[in-house]
């Protein structure tokens, strides 16, 4: 059985231990932020860090915070070059019968994802729901999505070229990916100080 990386809060060293396949339990030091206490045990992937799961959690925090959350499916298109073809599902659509939206970027797509478009979404009935310059970028095996604000979002609080949503993707066929996004929490907070018309 592979051997795992063990930190406990009694031993500034490393030991080790046989555990479960693909699993490293770690414990917290003291001085964690107040949900992770010194006593509690988080079990973390094989070959991750102790580091890397802290901020792996925080990550998770940051994305429950914000205003709108939700996941895609993005497919560079047989039929047209340079063309990403999108189905999304956010939690605001949730909450009104869970309807698929679609959308479509615009750019480069010789080198696969990697690269700058132009999206443009759409909701279920076809209204735009958004016109936004997309990067994409490469991280590993995976992806790092931004999201830039446009003139043409005059009901967005935030500027021109600021980041609106941020995403991860990973590949989940030759020419399609995986997405899951969420609203950055500077503009989520704009958006609930903002008073009602």
């Amino acid at each position: 059985m592979r051997q795992q990386r063990v930190l406990t809060r009694r031993q500034p060293t490393t030991s080790r231990t046989d555990c479960a396949p693909g699993v490293v339990v770690a414990r917290m030091p003291s001085g964690m932020p107040p949900w992770l206490t010194p006593d509690s045990v988080s079990l973390v992937i094989e070959n991750r860090y102790f580091g890397e799961a802290i901020r792996h959690r925080l990550t998770m925090l940051h994305m429950i915070s914000t205003r709108v959350i939700g996941v895609g499916e993005y497919h560079i298109s047989n039929e047209q070059d340079g063309v990403i073809n999108a189905r999304y599902l956010s939690t605001a659509a949730m909450k009104s019968g869970g309807a698929i939206g679609v959308g479509r970027a615009r750019g480069d797509t010789s080198n696969g994802f990697p690269g700058d478009y132009r999206a443009q979404y759409f909701d279920a009935a076809g209204d735009l729901t958004g016109d936004l310059d997309l990067r994409i970028q490469r991280s590993g095996a995976s992806y790092r999505l931004t999201w830039r604000h446009r003139r043409q979002n005059v009901s967005l609080p935030a500027a021109v070229g600021e980041v609106i949503f941020e995403g991860i993707g990973f590949p989940s066929g030759d020419r399609s990916m995986a997405v899951s996004y969420w609203m950055t929490e500077q503009v989520s907070a704009a958006i609930e100080r903002r008073p009602l018309l």
